[in-house]
C-alpha cells in the first residue's frame, strides 16, 4: 500500500491494519476474510477484529453469501460527505464559541515608528481604512514636508469615504481631496497631530525626527472620538 494513503487515511483515525484493508477492498472489490488475508499478508483473525473497526466506523459494510461473510468498503466518496458534514458543523460551532471569549473590542495593540517610514505606514492605512477617518491638530509640517505622501492618502481617500474630518490650525495649507476641515481660531503650538480611523488611533510626533506612536483598541478610538465630536462642534460655531 501506498506510504501517501496511508498517511492520508490516518487522518480519519484509521489504524495502519484498516488503511491496509480499506485500501484492498477498494483495489480488489468485495472480499472475504480469506481473500484479505491473502491480500494484505495478515492473519485471518486480525481481518476479523480490522473488519469490525472498520464496520463501526462505517467505512465497511458486510453481507453473507452462500455462507461466507463478504466485506466491501464503502464508496470513497463517504470521506468527502464527512468532511463537508464536519465543515458545517464547525461553522455552527465557531460562531457559539465566539460568544464565549472576549471579543477583538478589548484586544490592545501599541506600536513606535520612528522617521519617514513611519509617516508612510500611518498614511497607508489611513487611505486604505473603508470606514470614516477624523484628525486632530493638523499642522503645516504634515503636509508641507511630505506632499506626495499626503496627496497618495488624499486621493485614496476619495474613493472611499465623504465623512472625513480634520481640525487643523489657521495657518494649513489647502488640503485637496474630500476632508471637511474646520480651521482653528488661533495657531496653537502642538508637536502631535492625532487621526483616528477603524480601531486605530495614530499619534504623529513631527520634528527633525518624526515618529508615529499606533494604538490599536476599539474603546480608545471610540473614546477619542466622542472628544474629537465635542472640539469639531465647538471649532465649527465659532464665527470667523
Amino acid at each position: 500500500m501506498d506510504d501517501t494513503l496511508a498517511q492520508l487515511l490516518h487522518h480519519f483515525q484509521f489504524t495502519n491494519g484498516e488503511a491496509m484493508v480499506y485500501s484492498a477492498l477498494i483495489l480488489h472489490g468485495p472480499s472475504s476474510a480469506a481473500q484479505l488475508s491473502a491480500q494484505t499478508s495478515m492473519h485471518r483473525t486480525n481481518i476479523y477484529d480490522i473488519v469490525e473497526g472498520l464496520h463501526a466506523k462505517g467505512f465497511v459494510s458486510q453481507h453473507t453469501q452462500k455462507g461466507v461473510t463478504i466485506y466491501a468498503g464503502t464508496d470513497p466518496n463517504e470521506f468527502l460527505e464527512r468532511c463537508m458534514a464536519h465543515q458545517h458543523r464547525v461553522e455552527n460551532l465557531i460562531p457559539r464559541l465566539r460568544t464565549l471569549r472576549k471579543g477583538p473590542d478589548d484586544e490592545f495593540s501599541v506600536e513606535l515608528h520612528h522617521g519617514i517610514e513611519g509617516l508612510h505606514l500611518m498614511l497607508q492605512q489611513m487611505a486604505a481604512s473603508h470606514g470614516p477617518v477624523i484628525g486632530l491638530d493638523v499642522t503645516p509640517s504634515l503636509i508641507l514636508r511630505h506632499p506626495m505622501l499626503w496627496q497618495a492618502c488624499t486621493d485614496k481617500r476619495e474613493l472611499r469615504s465623504a465623512e472625513d474630518r480634520l481640525i487643523v490650525d489657521e495657518v494649513s495649507p489647502p488640503l485637496g481631496g474630500s476632508w471637511r476641515v474646520v480651521r482653528t481660531a488661533h495657531t496653537r503650538k502642538n508637536d502631535c497631530a492625532i487621526f483616528c480611523f477603524g480601531t486605530t488611533v495614530c499619534h504623529y510626533i513631527h520634528g527633525d525626527e518624526p515618529a508615529v506612536i499606533m494604538v490599536a483598541n476599539k474603546d480608545i478610538a471610540e473614546t477619542f472620538r466622542k472628544e474629537f465630536a465635542i472640539i469639531w462642534d465647538l471649532a465649527s460655531s465659532k464665527k470667523p
